[in-house]
């Protein structure tokens, strides 16, 4: 398999670059700014929000805000209402992820300044109201279309509002670009921006106190039995109480919890020479209780509400595949990683075609992994559907098989 090159651990201003050009472009747009009305979702008692008209400095106006326009919303604390996904594309479709998270209960989850940590903060009362009533007043509990901008490798973000009764996903393709677009499209795109960046500059009386240090308790670990090209140099050891081959299984994913996420803390701070790989950190482990002795172990810092390791999927009997193959199952996580490496390879190769040729373009396809028996090897057989494939003659599609164990294109169509 062909050496693909990582990226280097993203830092927290390329989140907040984005959303500074977004919420730039915002401000041409227009409309008002929501303030902080008092009350919680679903109150009866109209409150009074300030407002500040966006592109006028120093402009307010007052406004009743009525419970009509406080959107119902879950209010747990593991429940995230508002998050905001960054996502830089790299070589070869390896990239990396900042999020902003904001929860039921009014926590707020960052990155801190330089991407290696997270903060932790909580609204003042009634500042979600308020940050749902400017979701409302955008216009982005609609279904909006975004446009898709036509170069490449640029990074995208995504956000999802979760409502009492529904989830609304909005996914902009290199924020901040507008050549090309509809002045709808554009239009929609500086209010993603707009609330964004409000969500990313929340200090001072919108909280009930300065943001302060994040400590993360849980991981998802992934390990990977063979190297990249960038990949650390495999010189720390695992120090957790549990082995990595209990750890892991068969699976190849693991949830850290206790001293063991303690571990993988000391783990991760103990290195300098770390990369990130699909939105997890990747060190290199010296270790004499797997096969082989050197792992690649990827650490996802799991905020509350994320799911640990990602289920299987579909059971076997729903399975298909464009070739043959007895005993199929889901794929596992580690098939599932290996596989779409080689994805991004024939890609990248034009051989999947020109919609599919490049880490960007392959973000809008949906991929289903299935494993079987084929020929006396074992093999993952992939199958993708572009999200807004039409309904012609020419569907955007395409599948290839990869040896599970090597990673080896052997088939594409």
């Amino acid at each position: 398999m062909r050496a693909i090159t990582t990226a280097r651990r993203p830092r927290t201003a390329a989140l907040l670059a984005a959303l500074a050009a977004a919420a730039l472009l915002a401000g041409c747009a227009g409309g008002a700014v929501a303030g902080s009305p008092t009350g919680t979702s679903g109150s009866t008692v109209p409150t009074t929000a300030t407002s500040q008209t966006s592109g006028t400095t120093g402009a307010t106006q007052s406004s009743q805000v009525t419970p009509a326009q406080v959107p119902g919303y879950p209010t747990r604390p593991d429940r995230p209402v508002i998050s905001v996904v960054h996502t830089m594309a790299g070589v070869g479709g390896i990239s990396g992820e900042q999020r902003l998270v904001v929860y039921g209960d009014g926590t707020v989850l960052r990155p801190d300044e330089d991407g290696t940590g997270w903060t932790v903060a909580v609204l003042a009362p009634g500042e979600l109201d308020a940050l749902m009533i400017r979701a409302t007043e955008l216009g982005l509990l609609g279904d909006l279309d975004m446009g898709e901008p036509g170069i490449t490798d640029s990074p995208w973000t995504t956000m999802t509002i979760t409502l009492a009764t529904r989830e609304i996903e909005h996914r902009v393709y290199a924020p901040g670009y507008e050549e090309g677009l509809t002045g709808a499209q554009v239009d929609h795109r500086r209010a993603f921006g707009a609330l964004s960046a409000e969500i990313a500059g929340l200090a001072g009386d919108r909280l009930t106190a300065p943001a302060a240090p994040y400590e993360v308790s849980r991981y998802r670990l992934m390990a990977r039995y063979l190297p990249l090209d960038g990949d650390p140099v495999p010189e720390q050891t695992w120090g957790g109480p549990t082995s990595l081959r209990e750890l892991l299984g068969d699976s190849g994913c693991a949830e850290l919890a206790g001293q063991d996420a303690a571990a993988a803390a000391v783990l991760l701070a103990g290195t300098e020479d770390d990369v990130m790989v699909g939105g997890a950190l990747t060190v290199g482990v010296s270790t004499g209780v797997a096969t082989p002795e050197s792992l690649w172990l990827s650490f996802v810092p799991l905020l509350p509400g994320d799911e640990g390791c990602p289920s299987t999927g579909a059971p076997a009997s729903e399975l298909t595949a464009p070739w043959p193959g007895e005993n199929r199952r889901p794929a596992t996580a580690w098939e599932q990683w290996i596989a779409t490496q080689s994805v991004h390879e024939a890609g990248a190769d034009g051989l999947l075609g020109p919609d599919a040729s490049s880490a960007a373009d392959l973000t809008w396809y949906d991929l289903t992994f299935s494993v079987a028996t084929a020929d006396g090897r074992t093999v993952v057989d992939v199958t993708a559907q572009h999200r807004h494939s039409g309904s012609g003659d020419d569907p955007q599609t395409f599948a290839v098989r990869v040896d599970a164990s090597t990673g080896e294109l052997l088939e594409h169509r």
